[in-house]
């Protein structure tokens, strides 16, 4: 079974890189590629991307991947907004937010969302309180560490799962 791919009884789509798959996968389609590839729950990290099918050990490989592959550094944006005034709430919001629009969105959104920062309407927005995925580990394994952060961008340019 392949957890980290699925939301409880909801289902969240898997992207995968394999050209011999076309599109996004759900629920048991997860796993009867995983099973087709291979793969084990060892194959697959605790903590989802947001911004793709790659999995990982923890919240600072998956920030730090996002920030080597896709540009966003959580890091910066807890900069931008004020370090004084984020917190754990902020870091949920954002979360939420990718979870709700999906990887490729989530993607696309990157550029407006650093630009606008502290300004971001998704900071107000009380619905983003709520989990997305089930057992989240993004919510609530904070990075709080830039050393930690600097630790993961050098012990790992890609997660499990990933291109």
């Amino acid at each position: 079974r392949i957890r980290s791919a699925m939301c409880g009884e909801s289902e969240r789509p898997l992207e995968t890189a394999d050209s011999d798959v076309e599109g996004s996968l759900f629920g048991s389609q997860v796993e009867a590629y995983a099973q087709e590839a291979n793969l084990s729950d060892e194959d697959f990290g605790e903590v989802l991307s947001p911004f793709g099918p790659e999995t990982f050990r923890s919240a600072a490989e998956c920030w730090a991947h996002a920030e080597t592959a896709h540009g966003f550094s959580l890091h910066e944006l807890r900069r931008t907004v004020g370090a004084d005034v984020w917190s754990d709430y902020h870091r949920i919001r954002l979360v939420n937010h990718f979870r709700r629009l999906g990887p490729n969105a989530a993607r696309e959104a990157i550029p407006e969302l650093l630009r606008s920062a502290a300004e971001s309407p998704i900071w107000e927005q009380d619905e983003l309180l709520m989990p997305v995925l089930e057992d989240d580990v993004l919510l609530f394994e904070a990075v709080e560490d830039d050393e930690e952060m600097v630790e993961a961008v050098g012990a790992t340019g890609k997660g499990k799962g990933g291109l």
